[in-house]
């Protein structure tokens, strides 16, 4: 609103300029492994992968990564289309840039205001009662954006779209962090952010490549069908990696004498 489009950019520029100055100034927690993680003699996951390199770890916990890992990139993948469904279907609808700017900003601040509350969810009840809900809300916004025909409408859909993605916020890395074997962690999780990061990258490729063959719409649904399956492959797998994916059941079973 005050200024051109042509301005935002460099908004991002002194974002990530004020970025780096605190970066300097806190200095790093270099060399800081992160605290053990709780897992049970269920979990498949090896503990003897001290000195494994990257390529062994992928190969050791193929069968993980083939299940978990396509789930993540599944989550991500939704993710990173949400990021763009919003702009470019405020586009079509011909709504100023403003009005796509304050829009975008609404679901952000939902978006950031769930960060907590997220956590909190995810440590007494299990990751599942977090992300399959998320992932799930996810899906339904993004089928109903090309359902909108006016910035009201929109801007209803984008901030259920913010509320979803503040939902699940970390689910991601606190699964990676709940899988990773104690002895090798930082190697592993360089695998899981591989995941984490492909899939971010695929959905807006996805995106694009299905509106270039059909319709903005028929992308939008597809980016949609990314979330949908990762609630289902999240809902299947990760039960069977992290021991924390359930706490609720978990607790409810040790109560029983």
């Amino acid at each position: 609103m005050l200024g051109s489009v042509q301005s935002v950019p460099w908004l991002g520029v002194a974002c990530s300029g004020g970025t780096v100055i605190l970066l300097a100034l806190l200095g790093s927690e270099a060399g800081r492994e992160g605290s053990s993680t709780v897992m049970d003699e269920s979990a498949p996951a090896p503990r003897t992968t001290a000195g494994l390199s990257v390529w062994e770890l992928a190969v050791r916990y193929r069968g993980m990564f083939a299940r978990l890992g396509v789930a993540i990139m599944l989550v991500s993948a939704a993710r990173g289309a949400r990021q763009s469904v919003v702009p470019l279907w405020a586009e079509h609808l011909g709504l100023h840039e403003s009005t796509t700017s304050l829009i975008v900003g609404i679901a952000g601040g939902l978006d950031m205001l769930l960060f907590y509350p997220a956590g909190k969810l995810m440590d007494r009840l299990g990751r599942l009662w977090v992300a399959v809900p998320s992932m799930t809300l996810m899906a339904c916004a993004t089928a109903a954006i090309p359902l909108t025909g006016t910035a009201v409408a929109l801007g209803v859909v984008a901030a259920i779209l913010g509320f979803a993605n503040g939902v699940g916020s970390g689910i991601v890395m606190t699964l990676g962090a709940d899988v990773a074997p104690p002895d090798n962690r930082a190697r592993f999780l360089s695998l899981w952010r591989l995941c984490q990061d492909s899939g971010e990258a695929a959905g807006p490729l996805v995106l694009s490549a299905a509106t270039a063959l059909g319709s903005l719409a028929a992308g939008i649904w597809i980016a949609a069908l990314a979330g949908a399956g990762a609630a289902g492959s999240l809902a299947r797998w990760a039960p069977r990696y992290s021991p924390l994916a359930n706490l609720r059941s978990r607790k409810s079973i040790s109560a029983v004498p």
